[in-house]
C-alpha cells in the first residue's frame, strides 16, 4: 500500500507539473499574477529615429517621456526600485579625458554590499539598494579602455536610496528651469 501511495504521488506530480512548464506544447503556460513579468517589451514599430548602436541628444521632454513610461512601470512595486543614478561629474570627465574612448559600455550591477552579503548572484530586481552602475570606456577597436590600465567608474549611487533632494534635480522628470 505504501509503496502504491508513492508511485501514485510521484504520477500526480508529474502530471501537475507537466502542464505547468513553460515549453508546454499546448501553450498554456501563464506566469503567476502577482509577480512581475520580465518579458522584454515588443519593439517600436518605427525606430528610424534611432541610429547605430548609441549617441545623440534628445530634447528634455522626449526624454521626459522615456522616464516617465519607466517610473509608471515601476509604481506597483513595494521594494523601491531603481528610478536613477547619480555619477561624479569630475570622474566622468576625468576618465573621459582619454581621447581613446569612444563610446561607454554600461553595466548594471550589484552593489558591493550585495555581494559581500551573501546575496551575490541572487535576482534582486531593479531594488534601489541592490544596483550601482559600472561604467567602462571602449575604443574604435571596440576593445575596453581602463583608467590608469586598471579602473573603471563605479561609485553611483542608486535612487530613491540615495536622491537629491533639493533643487530642480529632485524631480523625477528634467525641467529647463533650475
Amino acid at each position: 500500500m505504501k509503496h502504491q501511495s508513492l508511485h501514485l504521488l510521484l504520477i500526480l506530480l508529474c502530471i501537475s507539473t507537466a502542464g505547468c512548464r513553460k515549453d508546454n506544447p499546448a501553450g498554456t503556460y501563464q506566469p503567476p499574477a502577482e509577480k512581475h513579468s520580465l518579458q522584454p517589451a515588443p519593439p517600436p514599430p518605427d525606430n528610424s529615429n534611432e541610429t547605430g548602436r548609441s549617441g545623440g541628444f534628445v530634447h528634455y521632454t522626449d526624454a521626459n517621456e522615456l522616464i516617465q513610461s519607466y517610473l509608471k512601470s515601476i509604481d506597483t512595486f513595494i521594494i523601491p526600485q531603481v528610478r536613477a543614478f547619480y555619477l561624479n561629474a569630475d570622474d566622468l570627465r576625468t576618465y573621459l579625458a582619454d581621447a581613446a574612448i569612444t563610446e561607454l559600455k554600461i553595466f548594471l550591477a550589484h552593489t558591493g554590499s550585495i555581494v559581500h552579503s551573501g546575496l551575490r548572484d541572487k535576482y534582486s530586481g531593479l531594488n534601489a539598494d541592490a544596483l550601482t552602475l559600472v561604467i567602462a570606456g571602449v575604443d574604435t577597436g571596440q576593445n575596453y579602455v581602463l583608467h590608469q590600465k586598471t579602473a573603471v567608474i563605479n561609485r553611483i549611487s542608486g535612487c530613491p536610496s540615495n536622491c537629491i533632494v533639493a533643487g530642480s534635480a529632485a524631480n523625477d522628470l528634467i525641467t529647463a528651469d533650475p
